[in-house]
């Protein structure tokens, strides 16, 4: 059950975190501090400065480092995928919807 719970937590994080790794640390901290208490606040700020320092998005960072402490390897796969997806869903249908609206015939004068 924990896996799910991880999933749906980074797919919300990954959806509503509209400005870059450093607007998702809130989000990442409420979801498995505050709310589903998976880690201890020292463990979250220990967690971040690695992340901070690992090559890559921070927030990626973060999903994978959650991952891996709060259910292992496998986990912090899936997790990350998630984090990404739900901002490439995003942008898929906004570019396809503009792109709908963009390519119109424009009728000859």
């Amino acid at each position: 059950m924990i896996y799910v719970e991880l999933l749906w937590s980074f797919f919300q994080i990954g959806l509503f975190s509209i400005g870059g790794g450093y607007a998702a640390m809130p989000l990442i901290r409420q979801q498995v501090v505050d709310e589903h208490m998976w880690l201890t606040m020292q463990q979250f700020a220990d967690i971040m400065t690695i992340a901070e320092m690992t090559p890559g998005p921070i927030a990626v960072n973060a999903a994978t480092f959650v991952g891996i402490w709060i259910a292992g390897i496998p986990d912090s796969f899936s997790d990350t995928l998630v984090k990404k997806t739900a901002s490439y869903l995003f942008e898929t249908s906004a570019g396809i919807s503009q792109n709908n609206r963009l390519i119109q015939p424009n009728p000859m004068p």
